[in-house]
C-alpha cells in the first residue's frame, strides 16, 4: 500500500483536535466536533452540534448511532435521543462515548468486552447509559474506553488482551478501573490495542501492545500491562520531554513538541522504537493532530491541514499521489478536523461538515456509499439540504503557544485523533 503526504487547504481559524492554549482542566461552551469510528470494513461518524446535541450516521450494526435501533446503516444524520449538554464525543470500533458538561460519561453500542462500562453485562445497547462522573476527557479504542478524571487520574474498561487497560493483567473489565500510579495527566489517546497519556510535565506514558515499538520505551517487547515512559530520541539519555499533544495510530504514536516539531515512534523496523522527528512537517507550525488507523491529519497555524499515511480509500483527501506533497480538496475556512479508521472529516467556520475517504457504510453522510477521494459535504437530516453543526468560530478557546491534547480513538485506527479543548480523540 502506498503511503503519501498531502496538504489540505483550510482557513485561518483553528479549533478541534489539539486546541492550542486549551488546558485539559478548563472547560468551554460546546464547540462543534466530529468523532470517527469503526474498524476493518466498517465506519461511522458522530457529530456534536453547538447546542450540545449528538448526531450520527454510517454503520449501526451494534446500535452505535444511539437512536434506539440497530439497523444496518444510516446515510444521513440522525439525532441521538435523550442526550443534551454534551461537550465531547469519542468513537470506538463499534461503540460510542459522550462526555456531558457535568462531567458524566455516557456510552452505547457494542459491549463484546464490556467496553460500555456498565459492570457485569456485555450486552449491546442502542441507547446511551451512564458510566461514571467527574471526568474531563474521553477516548475510545476498538474495544476499550478511556476516561481522564478531573483529579488527573486515568480510568479504563473493556478489552485487555494486550494489557491496554494498564492494570497489570490481561483480564477484561466491564466497569471503570484506575490505571495504576499515573497522576497529573492532562490528555489521553487510544489506538486499537494500546493507550497513552500525556502528563503535565510534558512526558508521555503508554501501555498495551508493543510489537511495532509504538509504546516508545526503546524495546519491541510484545506488550506492557503497566504504563512505561517514552524514552528520549536516539543519542540522548533519559526520557522524551516537552510534549504538548499526542495521537495514537495502530502501529505508531505521534506527538507535537512545544517547539513546533512533530515526532513519531513505532513502525516495522528496529530503528523506529525511539522517538524521531518527521522532517516533512518541519516549519508548518502545527496546532492540532488527529490520528486514524494508519493515517494522521495535522492542523497548522496558517490554517492548512496536512495528511500523512495510507490512502487506500481516499482518506488523505486527494485523488492520487503525484508528488511527495499534494494539495487536497481545496477546502477553506476550516475550524477542526477528525480522522477515523479509513475516513476523515472537517468542520468549517459556518458549521458545515466535509468528509472524505471510505464510504461503504455511508459514514461520509453524503447520502451514498461511494468512497470519496476529495471532500464532499454531509447532507442534512433525512437527506434534505446540508448538515450544520453551528458556528465553531465563535466558540473556540483562545490560542496561545501552548497545545494540549485529548484523543478519540476508534478501532479503525481511527484514528483520527483529535484534540479539542484539551481533549484528544482517535478512532480505530
Amino acid at each position: 500500500m502506498k503511503k503519501a503526504l498531502a496538504i489540505l487547504l483550510t482557513g485561518l481559524t483553528l479549533t478541534g483536535m489539539l486546541s492550542v492554549g486549551a488546558s485539559a482542566a478548563q472547560s468551554y461552551a460546546t464547540t462543534p466536533m466530529l468523532a470517527l469510528g469503526g474498524r476493518g470494513g466498517t465506519g461511522f461518524t458522530l457529530a456534536l452540534r453547538d447546542d450540545g446535541t449528538v448526531w450520527g450516521w454510517g454503520s449501526n450494526w451494534f446500535g452505535q448511532l444511539g437512536d434506539g435501533t440497530d439497523n444496518n446503516y444510516r446515510f444521513a444524520p440522525a439525532q441521538v435521543p435523550g442526550l443534551s449538554n454534551i461537550r465531547a464525543v469519542a468513537a470506538g470500533g463499534g461503540h460510542s462515548v459522550a462526555l456531558r458538561n457535568d462531567g458524566s460519561v455516557w456510552t452505547w453500542g457494542q459491549s463484546y468486552y464490556g467496553e460500555l462500562g456498565y459492570g457485569g453485562t456485555r450486552t449491546n445497547t442502542t441507547k446511551p447509559g451512564w458510566v461514571m462522573s467527574n471526568v474531563k476527557a474521553i477516548a475510545a479504542g476498538s474495544y476499550h474506553t478511556v476516561a481522564l478524571r478531573s483529579d488527573g487520574t486515568v480510568w479504563t474498561w473493556g478489552n485487555n488482551m494486550y494489557g491496554q487497560l494498564g492494570n497489570s493483567d490481561y483480564s477484561a473489565r466491564t466497569q471503570p478501573s484506575r490505571v495504576g500510579y499515573l497522576v497529573d495527566v492532562i490528555a489521553i489517546t487510544a489506538a486499537t490495542n494500546y493507550t497513552a497519556a500525556l502528563r503535565g510535565d510534558g512526558t508521555v506514558w503508554a501501555w498495551g501492545i508493543n510489537h511495532e515499538g509504538q509504546l516508545g520505551d526503546g524495546t519491541l517487547q510484545s506488550q506492557r500491562t503497566r504504563p512505561v515512559q517514552v524514552v528520549a530520541p536516539s543519542g540522548e539519555a533519559g526520557y522524551l520531554t516537552g510534549i504538548v499533544a499526542i495521537a495514537a495510530c495502530d502501529e505508531a504514536m505521534y506527538a507535537l513538541r512545544g517547539d513546533g516539531t512533530v515526532w513519531k515512534w513505532g513502525g516495522s523496523s528496529s530503528t523506529a522504537i525511539r522517538p524521531r522527528p518527521i522532517e516533512e512537517f518541519s516549519g508548518i507550525a502545527p496546532v492540532a493532530i488527529a490520528s486514524g488507523r494508519k493515517h494522521i491529519a495535522i492542523l497548522c497555524s496558517e490554517g492548512y491541514v496536512w495528511t500523512l499515511g495510507y490512502n487506500d480509500n481516499g482518506q488523505l483527501g486527494y485523488v492520487k499521489v503525484k508528488a511527495p506533497y499534494e494539495q487536497a480538496g481545496y477546502l477553506s475556512n476550516i475550524a477542526s478536523v477528525a480522522a477515523g479508521s479509513n475516513h476523515t472529516g472537517a468542520v468549517d467556520n459556518d458549521g458545515a461538515v466535509w468528509m472524505w475517504g471510505r464510504n461503504g457504510d455511508g459514514e461520509l453522510g453524503d447520502g451514498a456509499r461511494t468512497d470519496r477521494y476529495t471532500p464532499v459535504q454531509a447532507v442534512g437530516e433525512n437527506g434534505a439540504g446540508f448538515f450544520s453543526l453551528g458556528n465553531p468560530a465563535t466558540r473556540q478557546p483562545p490560542f496561545s503557544k501552548t497545545i494540549f491534547s485529548t484523543k478519540y480513538e476508534s478501532t479503525f485506527g481511527n484514528w483520527l485523533l483529535f484534540l479539542l479543548f484539551g481533549f484528544i480523540w482517535m478512532w480505530f
